[in-house]
C-alpha cells in the first residue's frame, strides 16, 4: 500500500514538473529526457508489469492500465518506471474497452463492473516481455489558455508514453 502512495506521488511530481514554460514566450525552458534514459525512439527490450490505474486514486489515471517498467535492455532498474503506453503488438491495451477486446474478440460499447472485474483480474499484476520505444507529446492546458476559454485540467507540459511493437506473457 506504501509503494503505491509513493508511486502515485512521485507520478503526480513528475507530471507536474516535466516541463516548464517561460510565461513571456511560451517556449519550453528545460531539455526534454527521456524517462527511461535511452534516446527517444530507440527500440529496447523491456520487462514490464500491467498496473491499475485506477490503484493510485487519481483523475489522470481513472480507468487507465499504466507499465510499470522493471528492466530495460536486460537491466534491471534501482527504481521502476511506471509510463502510460500505446500498444502496436495486439496483446495489451491501455483501458477496459481495449482489453475486453482482447479478451473477448469483439468490440464492447458498454462494460459492466462484473466485467471490468474480470478483465483486472486477467491482466493486472501480469509481467511481459516487450519491445517498445519511448515517444512522448505535450499535453495539458497553456497558462494563459483562461483568457479565451474557461477550462479545467491539467497544467502544460511533456509527458512520455511506450509504444509496445511487441509483448509476450512472461
Amino acid at each position: 500500500m506504501m509503494t503505491k502512495i509513493i508511486l502515485s506521488i512521485l507520478f503526480i511530481i513528475s507530471c507536474v514538473s516535466c516541463s516548464k514554460t517561460n510565461h513571456h514566450t511560451s517556449q519550453i525552458n528545460e531539455s526534454i529526457v527521456p524517462a527511461l534514459n535511452v534516446p527517444f525512439g530507440t527500440i529496447v527490450p523491456m520487462e514490464v508489469k500491467i498496473i491499475d490505474g485506477d490503484s493510485y486514486h487519481i483523475k489522470a489515471t481513472e480507468g487507465s492500465y499504466l507499465l510499470e517498467i522493471s528492466s530495460i535492455n536486460n537491466k534491471t532498474l534501482n527504481e521502476k518506471i511506471t509510463l502510460n503506453f500505446q500498444d502496436e503488438s495486439g496483446k495489451l491495451a491501455s483501458d477496459n474497452f481495449e482489453f475486453y477486446e482482447i479478451l473477448y474478440n469483439k468490440k464492447a460499447e458498454i462494460i459492466t463492473e462484473d466485467t471490468i472485474k474480470i478483465i483486472k483480474n486477467n491482466f493486472v499484476g501480469k509481467t511481459y516481455k516487450i519491445n517498445a520505444y519511448e515517444s512522448g507529446s505535450f499535453v495539458g492546458i497553456p497558462d494563459d489558455y483562461n483568457k479565451y476559454s474557461i477550462s479545467q485540467g491539467t497544467k502544460f507540459h511533456f509527458q512520455s508514453y511506450l509504444i509496445i511493437l511487441k509483448a509476450e506473457e512472461k
